[in-house]
């Protein structure tokens, strides 16, 4: 799995490509994903094969956005070693689960239908307990807090900060590889007054441990596989 800046030239304009509804921004997003399969069929010939996917939208940071995806299929030879590989054995201490808090803090930017609307800053607070299973795998549970003063725009009033709020339910799994993590969560809508969006979302994205208790990440929020907005977090872990 891989991420970084995309850049698209032929963007919506309103004026001469209005009938373009994927990307209405140059620079974007892309996420790319792959599984890949290698068999030696001979000595030190390998067959390669795989799956993946390219994605390129901008996180809903401007409309229409409906995004690119292009699915990729791979094939390929390679060479290796005839050597055959020296076994190390592993000296690792057993396991021991264990429970962790984790409470982060994110922010993102978003734009509403119609278009050439403003942009909205959202906020969310997120607080959940981990259980570390594997050396690999933690499991989450916990609650969330979304600002989205995007909500007003869409309704068309005025709304405090508690009208403009969400509460979540959020559950998921954190796959560990040393400092980098891959973090797929879905969650409920526990208070939703005015249900704009899907009861039910998800969210994606790569967490970096800065040190054992400090994490920074960036993460796709979506409904249904409609991006809802991109969060940059910032978090402890106790």
């Amino acid at each position: 799995i891989g991420g970084g800046p995309g850049f698209i030239n032929r963007t919506f304009d309103l004026k001469t490509n209005n009938k373009n509804n994927i990307i209405s921004s140059k620079f974007n997003y892309c996420l790319n994903g792959r599984i890949n399969i290698t068999q030696r069929i001979y000595k030190q010939l390998y067959l390669n094969a795989g799956l993946g996917i390219i994605h390129f939208s901008n996180g809903n940071l401007k409309v229409p956005n409906l995004g690119i995806n292009v699915p990729t299929i791979h094939i390929g030879l390679g060479f290796g070693s005839a050597d055959n590989p020296r076994i190390i054995r592993d000296t690792l201490s057993p396991f021991k689960k264990k429970s962790s808090l984790f409470l982060s803090l994110a922010g993102g930017m978003k734009q509403n239908y119609p278009i050439l609307g403003p942009n909205y800053g959202i906020g969310v607070f997120s607080i959940y307990g981990g259980r570390a299973v594997s050396r690999k795998s933690i499991l989450q549970l916990g609650f969330e807090v979304f600002y989205d003063p995007s909500i007003q725009r869409t309704l068309g009033i005025d709304l405090n900060a508690v009208q403009n709020s969400r509460l979540g339910l959020l559950f998921g799994h954190e796959l560990t590889f040393n400092k980098l993590s891959l973090l797929t969560q879905g969650g409920i809508y526990l208070y939703d007054p005015y249900k704009l969006y899907q009861p039910w979302y998800q969210r994606y994205g790569l967490k970096y441990y800065l040190s054992p208790d400090l994490f920074i990440g960036v993460f796709l929020k979506a409904h249904y596989g409609s991006a809802d907005f991109v969060e940059w977090t910032l978090g402890v872990k106790i």
